[in-house]
């Protein structure tokens, strides 16, 4: 089957799709495809989804491509796979896809995969819509799009509520060594690194979480009822996340790691001592090396 008849079967599904022959060359990329991913189809048909544009990885951060990739045992076994993978958007962050793998013999073989962004990101969008534009001004931080201080101060002052009778966690986060990226590389690529990071990180947390630009490069993300493996578990996916993001518009890759600092509490009367906990996990992440978790005891 060539690209024209994969054209008039694919173009006008709502979910995205590639397709690749026996060989892993694609041969075909739809415009849902386009847009969650970030790439053109003119930059992807006719790679290998070896090359990796996409990097697909799990939750441990294994690389699929190379160890593992449900399209290619499709292919080979003649079976379909499901799962979630996150890719690697042309902008340089992760996204979170649930994935369908399906093999395709028309004399010659071929594998299909549909996908659709399982990412969600309603937190923000809920904020949004119940704030006027003037506190849309307010409480949103310009550059990445996350909730800023002033919405923090809201929740610290109990202008906004959290819930009652429920287990939080606070994970604060510093991006590693981000005054180099601004000294060698300029603020402008500093700023894309911040929207890179924020977005990862917005895009991976549960739709009941809160994600705030604390300031500079720190970053908040409010867990809503979690236990302490939960909590850990949940900053260590997003710190692989981010580690395994790279910035892609400069001359060379640019990559970016976190350090994350993370404390539990019950009651929003304790959510101001409770970041200032967090903060100083955070630092000790930072002396024992960066890029690394630690729970405050």
């Amino acid at each position: 089957m060539d690209s024209l008849n994969f054209k008039h079967l694919f173009d006008h599904v709502s979910d995205a799709v590639y397709i690749v022959d026996e060989d892993r060359k694609i041969i075909y990329f739809n415009e849902i495809a386009e847009r969650i991913s970030g790439f053109t189809r003119e930059e992807i048909v006719g790679s290998y989804c070896y090359d990796n544009l996409l990097n697909h990885i799990d939750e441990t951060g294994k690389q699929l491509c190379f160890q593992g990739c449900p399209l290619k045992h499709s292919i080979d076994n003649n079976v379909v796979n499901t799962g979630a993978v996150y890719l690697h958007h042309k902008d340089g962050h992760r996204v979170k896809v649930n994935v369908k793998t399906i093999p395709y013999n028309d004399q010659l073989k071929y594998g299909v995969e549909i996908f659709n962004d399982a990412s969600d990101l309603k937190t923000v969008k809920t904020l949004q819509d119940a704030l006027s534009e003037q506190e849309m001004l307010n409480k949103i931080d310009a550059l990445t799009q996350l909730p800023n201080r002033r919405y923090l101060d809201a929740l610290l002052n109990g202008t906004i509520l959290l819930g009652v009778n429920k287990k939080y966690a606070i994970l604060f986060m510093d991006i590693d060594n981000f005054k180099q990226f601004n000294d060698q590389h300029g603020h402008e690529i500093g700023d894309q690194v911040l929207k890179m990071v924020s977005q990862t990180i917005q895009s991976n947390i549960r739709n009941s979480d809160i994600v705030v630009r604390y300031g500079g490069e720190e970053i908040i993300v409010i867990l809503d009822y979690v236990t302490k493996k939960d909590a850990l578990r949940i900053a260590e996916k997003l710190r692989m996340l981010v580690q395994s993001s790279t910035f892609r518009k400069t001359k060379g890759n640019l990559f970016v790691t976190i350090s994350i600092g993370v404390k539990l509490f019950q009651s929003q009367n304790d959510l101001s001592q409770s970041i200032k906990a967090a903060d100083k996990a955070m630092l000790e992440a930072k002396k024992r090396g960066k890029n690394q978790t630690v729970m405050f005891d």
